[in-house]
């Protein structure tokens, strides 16, 4: 289904359409927009915006929150694509067979939009 377009913007209506069907909950709901835009994970009822100066997260259509990073969320951000030029036997997809990292990281692997939910 190709975006629908609307005077803001394009409007894709689902990323994971596949994952939606089958009722995995790896899905986004993205909003593109000229001034703004916005990810939204329908399941949990979080949307995660931007206002140019820091990052929000709206839970259930209230109480925005500052987003900031912080060790306890133990966000890690595995690019598999190879090759690594300063490092040609390096292979990234080896981290998710450590279980060292596993363990301490619990990596997911998504694309790249809903990396961001």
């Amino acid at each position: 289904m190709p975006p629908k377009l609307c005077a803001s913007g394009w409007w894709p209506p689902l990323c994971g359409t596949l994952n939606y069907a089958v009722g995995s909950m790896l899905v986004a709901v993205n909003v593109a927009l000229r001034d703004g835009a916005a990810v939204a994970d329908p399941f949990s009822g979080e949307v995660f915006f931007t206002d140019r100066e820091a990052a929000w997260v709206r839970r259930d259509g209230v109480d925005d929150a500052l987003l900031r990073p912080a060790p306890s969320t133990r966000l890690v951000d595995v690019d598999l694509d190879p090759p690594f030029p300063s490092a040609p036997g390096f292979r990234a997809v080896d981290l998710l067979a450590c279980p060292e990292f596993v363990e301490r990281f619990r990596p997911r692997v998504v694309s790249t939009t809903l990396a961001l939910a």
